[in-house]
């Protein structure tokens, strides 16, 4: 209580290092210890978060903020943390005790309950430095043998997959699937306290940064139980229970090629996790064959398929077989739904093109889905997706395709799409706020002759206020032509970045999100205002955030002759496309 008073109090002047929050003045003056707050809106955990004593990484777990002992001690963050600032925090992990009477993190153990889950999606926790709400994706029970088992705690992942095992760890021993899409960019933030399941076991709740322009409305929503959950070795002894069967963590497979004598290397990695402990297993067949003019293809054998392929050397498309017997675990329309790889794309295709499309677009479509879902998590998160009775031309395109994907230095690319683009795409990194090599504006004039390529709204003044004050908070008033006002377009003058409304700033993407498609379909959009009918127009170009694939454009490409590798090589620059 003491600490509540002291939170948000700025203190002395000079009494805070460089860049320390003001909000925290009165706390560092009490205890420089003082490291952040952490807080579950909408409930009252709100607490201080400390840095123990450098020798003693458990100094609070007995030890309250005023450093007075305390069985119930304070929250904490782990000794691997950087206190130097934020940037180098790829997971943060706090340490909290569970008192039987309520108190301090006790709380945690009712996201074990779907209901409380569901409406408490959101944490706050901030740093010295920072503010940041998370998103809470995962709730589970680890063992606290993190040698032997899931080190939850990590927070160096060293190795080139390491992230990305990490999240699958997470997902398939998450209680539930949630529509929160996590990945291996995303901050972590793991809150963890006891759990009586059995001794040594601890209860975890983990989150990621909510995004900049992150859409949240549809935050409460998409939470289902997990029914394949896997639990820590011990509790299947303790339980004389049977292990489930998991989904199986698979790398990327890496394919390297050189221009005048090509050396492909084929690596698959896959890691299995067994009743006693995850083990890995490597399947690497490293055979080098030399190709001329008149000789452009070669067979690589893995364990129990061979795979056919052809040199790609000046754009040409390689001969790529589709991959049988794969499984799909997806979530839709609050189901899951595993089968056949070509059937779950199947479903998926036909829910985002549908048969009216060309068959080379829904080939497109469907490699793209099936990264996006790699991407994702694949089974372990069984990842959300839109989902229609497949017709059969779009079963028939899955199956040509199943098991293709794309890869960028070895790595599964962020494969995103959307309906239509503004006549370029857009860059990544002007509507999500993260540069990445593979998503760049590139030309889709194509698009400019596709239905709905071009929309126009109209609404009255008093319509935009109303709309405006309650999603912006901001009250219009005063000269109408000058409410909105587009400051910063990107680099084709086309995309808007920042944007005006009544005196505040804010960006293209939150202003898009914010007013919906029944205002602006994408962050194209001009406004003008009339006086005479005393109405504002909104004019967008495009439909949806115009990132990576425009799906009317590949299929515009596809009706002019080009392959599904071709459309996909165009939208994400410098992709490898191999199964």
């Amino acid at each position: 209580k003491e600490a509540k008073k002291l939170y948000n109090q700025p203190g002395e002047s000079g009494n805070l290092p460089e860049n320390v929050l003001e909000k925290y003045g009165l706390l560092y003056q009490e205890n420089p210890d003082i490291s952040g707050w952490f807080s579950v809106p909408g409930t009252k955990l709100a607490y201080p978060v400390m840095c123990s004593p450098q020798n003693d990484n458990d100094y609070y777990a007995d030890h309250d903020f005023k450093r007075n002992e305390s069985r119930y001690g304070a929250l904490y963050l782990d000794r691997n943390y950087d206190f130097s600032s934020d940037l180098g925090n790829q997971n943060t992990v706090i340490y909290g005790n569970s008192p039987s009477d309520g108190g301090m993190l006790a709380l945690l153990h009712d996201y074990t309950e779907k209901q409380f889950f569901t409406e408490h999606p959101l944490l706050q926790f901030d740093t010295l430095y920072s503010e940041q709400m998370w998103r809470v994706f995962s709730v589970a029970i680890v063992s606290s043998n993190t040698i032997n088992e899931f080190n939850f705690a990590d927070n160096s992942f060293y190795g080139e997959y390491a992230k990305e095992e990490h999240l699958y760890q997470l997902f398939i021993r998450s209680m539930f699937y949630t529509s929160v899409d996590v990945f291996p960019t995303d901050k972590l933030l793991t809150v963890v306290t006891q759990s009586k399941e059995f001794e040594g076991a601890k209860l975890i709740l983990c989150a990621r940064a909510v995004r900049d322009d992150e859409d949240l409305s549809d935050m409460y929503e998409g939470v289902t139980e997990n029914p394949f959950v896997l639990m820590p070795d011990i509790w299947y002894t303790s339980n004389d229970q049977k292990r489930p069967d998991v989904p199986d963590f698979e790398y990327a497979q890496t394919t390297t090629t050189t221009t005048t004598t090509t050396t492909t290397t084929t690596t698959t990695e896959r890691k299995t996790t067994t009743a006693k402990k995850t083990t890995t297993t490597k399947d690497k067949n490293n055979k080098t064959t030399k190709t001329t003019a008149e000789k452009t293809t070669k067979t690589t054998k893995s364990q129990d398929k061979t795979t056919k392929t052809t040199a790609d050397s000046g754009g040409n498309d390689k001969d790529l077989q589709p991959k049988s017997g794969l499984t799909m675990r997806i979530r839709s329309k609050g189901k899951i739904i595993e089968d056949s790889a070509e059937k779950v794309l199947a479903m998926i295709i036909e829910a985002e093109m549908g048969s009216g499309y060309d068959m080379e677009a829904l080939k497109a479509q469907t490699v793209a889905a099936y990264t996006f879902y790699l991407y994702s998590g694949g089974a372990a998160k069984a990842p959300s997706f839109p989902t229609k009775k497949a017709s059969s031309k779009c079963l028939s395109a899955a199956k040509s395709v199943v098991g293709i994907k794309m890869l960028y230095k070895g790595k599964h690319p962020y494969a995103c799409y959307s309906a239509i683009s503004a006549g370029i795409t857009a860059d990544n990194k002007d509507v999500n706020n993260d540069s990445l090599p593979y998503l760049v504006a590139v030309d889709c004039s194509v698009d400019k002759k596709v239905k709905g390529f071009e929309t126009v709204k109209k609404y009255s003044s008093s319509e935009v206020k109303q709309r405006v004050k309650s999603k912006f908070g901001v009250e219009l008033s005063g000269d109408k032509s000058s409410w909105f006002k587009v400051t910063q377009r990107d680099a084709n003058d086309l995309y808007v970045k920042k944007v005006n409304i009544g005196g505040k700033t804010f960006s293209g993407t939150k202003f898009w999100v914010k007013m919906r498609y029944s205002y602006v379909r994408s962050t194209a959009f001009w406004i003008t205002y009339d006086s005479g009918s005393d109405t504002f127009t909104f004019r967008s170009r495009g439909f949806g955030h115009c990132v990576g694939m425009s799906q009317t454009g590949a299929n515009e490409y596809a009706k002019q002759g080009k392959s599904y590798q071709w459309i996909l090589k165009h939208f994400y620059k410098g992709v490898e496309i191999t199964r």
